[in-house]
């Protein structure tokens, strides 16, 4: 099975001020904006998943600040993510566009491995997994067993992430594990480096999502 990765840089301070902010042209503007995936959204779901509500009514309960209990649990991360899209700016993400599960692990072992080698704290370098378990960021139900996986970095924690990886030599070789991919990884590393200095020339945070 392949994963897809979408980053977009993000005011995250602006995305949370939208739930429960009844703007109705904002969420206007949203819908959209996100119209092909709510279409495809709901091209796969609405018929397969008894209870599943079409995902702008979903996306207008974040906006107005009314989660209707109806409302299956793992329709809010979606939701979620559709809103992080349409408000933020896309990056590029080309290595971790239709990857495999463990080419993804292999980054994040990467990650792991030269943050150690350099004296980086675990906290100041997070790998790309760790962040898609923080979730939307939004306070919206989530179904553990369908998670979809999202997660963000705020500003100040890109800004440090962007300092501690732009540190590190990617061609340096290291002990441990052997990469089963060590060119692509490192390409997916220099990725996640360039989202970084992205985001913090913008002085925005990050938003990630499957």
């Amino acid at each position: 099975m392949s994963l897809d990765l979408f980053v977009s840089a993000l005011d995250l301070t602006r995305f949370r001020a939208v739930q429960g902010s009844g703007d109705r042209d904002l969420l206007g503007q949203i819908i959209t904006k996100a119209r092909a995936e709510i279409e495809n959204y709901d091209r796969q779901f609405l018929d397969s998943e008894p209870g599943a509500q079409p995902m702008a009514a979903v996306i207008a309960q974040i906006v107005v600040g009314k989660l209707e209990p109806r409302t299956p649990r793992f329709q809010f991360e979606p939701a979620s993510a559709m809103i992080a899209d349409a408000l933020g700016h896309p990056l590029s993400v080309e290595t971790l566009r239709e990857a495999r599960g463990a080419f993804c692990d292999e980054v994040d072992d990467l990650i792991g491995a030269l943050r150690r080698a350099n004296g980086i704290a675990a906290t100041a370098l997070l790998s790309i997994g760790k962040i898609l378990e923080r979730g939307p960021l939004l306070k919206v139900p989530q179904d553990a067993r369908l998670g979809l996986g999202t997660g963000y970095l705020t500003f100040r924690e890109v800004s440090r992430a962007s300092r501690a990886l732009a540190r590190i030599d990617l061609n340096r070789r290291i002990g441990g594990k052997r990469l089963k991919w060590p060119d692509l990884s490192r390409d997916a590393v220099g990725e996640y480096l360039g989202w970084l200095q992205s985001a913090a020339a913008e002085k925005l945070g990050l938003f990630m999502h499957r």
